[in-house]
């Protein structure tokens, strides 16, 4: 992998001791959505950096897991997955200031064929499951993991161009 724009910032951030709020630092969930950088912190909030400053814009059910850019007909949102390892969840922006929950679990996010695929972590679910909207899930292909616990989820085609969830 190599560092993108918002990677290299927050690693500067945090080599830095940048400072979210008071005696908050960024975690490694981070990317840049709509002119802005998105920074979970310390405390689970997410914050926006934009302007010079951050502000916590949200402060989710459950601690920050995964968050991503999904686009769906032509508008992107950001994604936000959660977990504190019993219950999980999601929510979604298109401003990056205001969210907006869904009613359906997760906890790790990819992108695969204009599909957001999202694995829900939680005791007894362990589903890998793809939807094409984020604002009115309707989940398909589920797969259940029978692997163990999961730390993040990547997507990739193999040698001969299938599909790979690792």
């Amino acid at each position: 992998n190599t560092l993108k724009g918002h990677e290299l910032m927050l690693e500067t951030e945090k080599q830095t001791a940048v400072v979210l709020a008071a005696g908050v630092t960024p975690t490694d969930i981070s990317m840049e959505f709509d002119g802005a950088y998105l920074v979970v912190g310390s405390d689970n909030k997410v914050y926006r950096y934009a302007s010079g400053a951050f502000t916590a814009v949200d402060t989710p059910p459950q601690p920050p897991t995964d968050m991503i850019i999904f686009e769906q007909v032509g508008v992107e949102y950001a994604v936000v997955a959660y977990s504190n390892g019993t219950t999980s969840g999601m929510m979604y922006s298109t401003d990056g200031i205001t969210f907006v929950d869904v009613s359906d679990n997760g906890t790790f996010l990819a992108i695969f064929d204009n599909k957001l695929i999202v694995y829900d972590d939680t005791p007894g679910n362990n589903n890998i499951r793809s939807t094409a909207s984020i604002t009115s899930p309707s989940f398909t292909n589920v797969v259940v993991n029978t692997q163990g616990t999961a730390r993040s989820m990547t997507i990739f085609r193999d040698q001969e161009g299938q599909p790979s969830i690792w």
